[in-house]
């Protein structure tokens, strides 16, 4: 008979593990037990102990309320997760952020039922045929002037991307999943897009780029079912989403006009204005007809003989964009309703480590006073054209 912890969620257990990237062996080694024992606390068939349960949360670092808590499970997911890097990425960090993806709706649940939080606005712009391979480059050159126009911007660059994407109703978050070769991840759930950026040493020309990726799929590819993910499907639609981040963050005119030259000292100087990588302006310049195969190949080179493939100029100058949603839901708790930071981390039940990157706070910000930090995070106003 099991005479363990009644209302634990061996659910709530994966996502700790997962999260933490623990497998059952190596829990079950802190634990003492059998690896068959963690078996069964995550299907259900079996219930810790106190003193294993005592164990188990300080091993992996979670309040004690977060296992007795069933996460939050939507009602349908509406859509597939679609990992950008898909084949060479680690399946643990793919795990660990895919948890972080499923807080990021708990998290948005909460604080929408206590404010009225942002609602996706770009849906007139969707396609919503599940034909993916029908989507021209030409279409989607004008969904990605359309979006521009829509957050007044026009040919110029954009100001904050992940700014302009919160205040357009898409959650967006960055979490650390410990692999350099994933970059990010988007999901529709019940009508509100998630996307998650991977943290990890990413520069802000690459967060930036990820983060128009995500939303080329959000836009393009919200009808496209669990099929296309197949090797020559999945390669269309990664195709799609690239040309997409391209499109919108380098508009055809104005990055035409200000190219100068196909010259690394060109594209260096125009990275600084645009904010997006040189490797991604030479391969925009060259979907533009505006560079030849052969100053492509030549580029290249120079890229290569400069070690510039991981690590361009100005990577470790240009600040990173980062999320303010639920960071600004925080402050307007403690402002407006009275509810300080610590007493909303303990209602979410998430250890301050992982509530630190999901709300995109300094570290230590839930072990300082409500009154030590000013504001400088977003605003519920209405979206403006100089905010982009």
């Amino acid at each position: 008979m099991n005479q363990g912890l009644d209302n634990f969620s061996g659910d709530r257990l994966a996502q700790a593990m997962e999260f933490r990237m623990v497998s059952n062996g190596l829990l079950a080694e802190r634990l003492n037990v059998a690896p068959s024992t963690i078996t069964k606390y995550l299907n259900g068939d079996n219930k810790p102990v106190a003193e294993n349960f005592v164990r188990l949360y300080q091993s992996l670092g979670f309040p004690p309320s977060f296992f007795t808590t069933p996460p939050v499970v939507p009602h349908a997911n509406e859509g597939e997760k679609l990992w950008r890097s898909l084949a060479s990425a680690k399946r643990l960090a793919r795990l660990r952020g895919e948890v972080a993806l499923d807080w990021q709706y708990e998290l948005w649940t909460h604080f929408n039922s206590i404010f009225d939080l942002p609602k996706f606005d770009l849906g007139d712009f969707q396609i919503k045929s599940g034909d993916y391979t029908s989507i021209s480059y030409q279409k989607i050159e004008d969904i990605a002037m359309q979006i521009r126009q829509h957050w007044g911007a026009g040919q110029q660059p954009l100001k904050n991307l992940v700014r302009s994407m919160e205040r357009s109703g898409i959650v967006v978050n960055a979490v650390n999943l410990m692999a350099e070769k994933l970059d990010a991840v988007s999901t529709i759930r019940e009508g509100t897009p998630y996307v998650l950026l991977n943290s990890f040493e990413h520069s802000a020309a690459r967060t930036r780029f990820d983060a128009a990726h995500e939303l080329g799929h959000i836009l393009l590819h919200s009808g496209v079912g669990g099929q296309a993910l197949k090797k020559d499907g999945f390669a269309i639609l990664e195709d799609q989403a690239h040309y997409f981040a391209s499109a919108l963050l380098l508009p055809a005119e104005s990055f035409l006009r200000d190219l100068w030259a196909p010259t690394m000292k060109c594209f260096e100087e125009l990275k600084a204005k645009w904010i997006v990588s040189i490797q991604a302006m030479m391969r925009r310049a060259l979907e533009l007809n505006a560079i030849t195969e052969s100053q492509y190949s030549y580029l290249n080179i120079a890229i290569s003989r400069k070690n510039w493939r991981r690590v361009e100029p100005l990577d470790d100058s240009i600040k990173v964009e980062s999320p303010k949603l639920f960071a600004k839901c925080l402050e307007k708790l403690e402002k407006e309703k009275g509810v300080n930071r610590l007493e909303t981390l303990e209602a979410l039940r998430l250890p301050s480590d992982v509530a630190e990157q999901i709300f995109a706070v300094e570290r230590g910000f839930f072990e300082c006073g409500a009154d030590e930090r000013q504001s400088n995070v977003l605003e519920f106003l209405p979206r403006a054209a100089t905010d982009n």
